[in-house]
């Protein structure tokens, strides 16, 4: 069964990947990776008043489907992530972020997506994989946003070594 994947930003098609007990769910697959976690971060104006505000909405990357527990647990650390580091804007990329979405229609939409994979080495030692994507547009809004993601992979990083015992995972 194949699971849709958003099509937010560069996203390669997920596959099921067979778990070692029948009645567990499956982990779906980003390549040839098991993906653990996965979340969109979406963002849309919203009318608040008389007042137009940044609305945040985080999404599973895999939306069609049921996922293991564990995978839902590692979604809510990416999005808690999300709301403290990433959408801390300062006070000026806040506004120059609220132009852009305002200049794109103001529809709701994806403008940042992190998932964690996991893959084995040669010795059979399991490592994770952080990897994320930066709509371009939230670039040019937020220059800053590129070192706040970096952060959030970095503590994420240290949450991933504590949970796996993974020595020499990749960022």
């Amino acid at each position: 069964m194949k699971s849709r994947m958003t099509g937010c930003g560069p996203e390669p098609e997920s596959k099921p990947v067979p778990g070692p007990e029948p009645e567990e769910l499956e982990f779906p697959l980003a390549g040839d990776e098991p993906m653990i976690g996965g979340i969109e971060l979406h963002a849309g104006i919203m009318q608040e008043g008389a007042n137009q505000q940044i609305h945040f909405t985080y999404l599973p990357i895999v939306r069609d489907r049921a996922v293991p527990e564990t995978m839902t647990e590692y979604n809510s650390i990416l999005e808690d992530l999300c709301t403290k580091i990433i959408t801390a804007f300062p006070d000026n990329g806040y506004a120059r972020f609220h132009t852009a979405i305002r200049k794109s229609g103001g529809a709701d939409r994806c403008w940042y997506w992190i998932r964690i994979t996991l893959r084995d080495d040669e010795k059979g030692v399991t490592h994770d994989r952080i990897t994320d994507w930066i709509d371009p547009v939230l670039l040019r809004a937020d220059p800053h946003v590129a070192h706040r993601a970096k952060k959030a992979k970095a503590i994420l990083k240290r949450v991933m070594k504590e949970c796996l015992g993974d020595e020499e995972g990749e960022a």
